[in-house]
């Protein structure tokens, strides 16, 4: 939002105070945004291939019989 609110200023508000100062606004928060976005993806992957390897789906045992012997 920010970078958007530069490039506004920039070409319809007149210079900022600092030359440049827009230009690495811009790209700092455009390469934030890049690096964020492609770390959502690796980390969706990721656990979509933890959830395959492990392979046991969530449950709950409601009871059990005949193995009072084997819990201690």
């Amino acid at each position: 939002m920010y970078a958007f609110y530069l490039l506004f200023r920039v070409m319809f508000g007149g210079p900022l105070r600092i030359a440049g100062w827009a230009s690495l606004a811009f790209l700092s928060t455009f390469l934030s945004g890049m690096l964020f976005l492609f770390l959502g993806i690796i980390g969706e992957y990721i656990f979509r291939i933890l959830r395959e390897i492990s392979g046991n789906e969530p449950y709950l045992v409601r009871e059990s019989h005949g193995f009072d012997s084997l819990v201690r």
